[in-house]
């Protein structure tokens, strides 16, 4: 057993560091902590007092990485529960989409549909945003491993993404990035929608938006052909998502020519496998 002195250096060097790397290496379990923490809700998740520290987190392994930021599977002490930090670069991702994340995170606390945001802290170059962690993986993981699913699953969680989308939209909220990596299962099999990062919110029904954003194979093709859009363009990505849901695979060409992608998209008719 360390001693108390021993216990406070380790904390504080802790939070000298300032690292991804440092934050993403699996830490060795304490002694009587041999059981797997249990995923739980927002309360008592987190100190309810502002003087908690990023780095008083122990990340346990890297869930993912992407272009500006990778996620983080933590828990933290003396809280029975798992928790994902999305950790964001502020050096390549700008400081409006960041402040743009985290306001509809929280406009979307209520939706049992999308992913519950925690806390979200910040340093001088990286961004934290403390989220529910959510074991049932990703249904593109679901896919790959079952190839198609079975019909009824394919209608609820169709449901499911659904009342997310709507709940979005009535808020003047567009996601432009829904596929099956960006749609996560609970422990109990529900969905939620991840990855706010793309989304636009503060428009209104009469005004549509611009930008070619998202992931290309699952994008409108008013997107790609970088005309003005509103919601309906989520609607369209769920479809592709149902299709791969069903069959397996996307009405339109899904190889990996970017070119091909987009004409098919954009100038061929789908093709619906019986």
């Amino acid at each position: 057993m360390a001693s108390n002195g021993h216990k406070e250096d380790g904390i504080k060097r802790k939070r000298e560091e300032n690292s991804v790397s440092e934050l993403t290496q699996i830490k060795k379990k304490r002694s009587g902590e041999d059981e797997e923490p249990r995923p739980g809700t927002s309360q008592d998740l987190v100190p309810s007092d502002r003087g908690f520290n990023i780095h008083c987190f122990i990340a346990l392994q890297l869930l993912g990485r992407g272009s500006f930021s990778e996620v983080v599977l933590a828990s933290f002490p003396g809280r029975n529960t798992l928790m994902a930090i999305k950790v964001v670069d502020r050096g390549k991702s700008k400081a409006d989409i960041i402040r743009r994340e985290r306001r509809i995170l929280l406009k979307a606390q209520d939706c049992p549909f999308i992913c519950h945001l925690y806390a979200a802290q910040q340093s001088a170059d990286r961004a934290y945003f403390i989220t529910e962690y959510l074991s049932g993986g990703s249904l593109a993981a679901m896919i790959r491993m079952c190839g198609s699913l079975d019909i009824n699953h394919v209608r609820f969680y169709t449901a499911e993404i659904a009342c997310g989308l709507q709940f979005l939209h009535q808020r003047y909220i567009i996601h432009r990035d829904i596929k099956p990596a960006n749609i996560m299962l609970d422990r109990n099999g529900h969905i939620r929608l991840i990855d706010l990062g793309l989304a636009q919110d503060g428009g209104v029904p009469s005004k549509k938006i611009s930008g070619v954003t998202g992931t290309y194979r699952f994008m409108a093709p008013e997107v790609l052909c970088e005309k003005d859009y509103d919601a309906a363009v989520d609607w369209w990505s769920l479809g592709i998502v149902v299709s791969w849901m069903a069959t397996g695979q996307s009405p339109f060409y899904h190889g990996s020519s970017r070119r091909k992608i987009i004409k098919s998209i954009t100038k061929k008719k789908p093709k619906f496998p019986s």
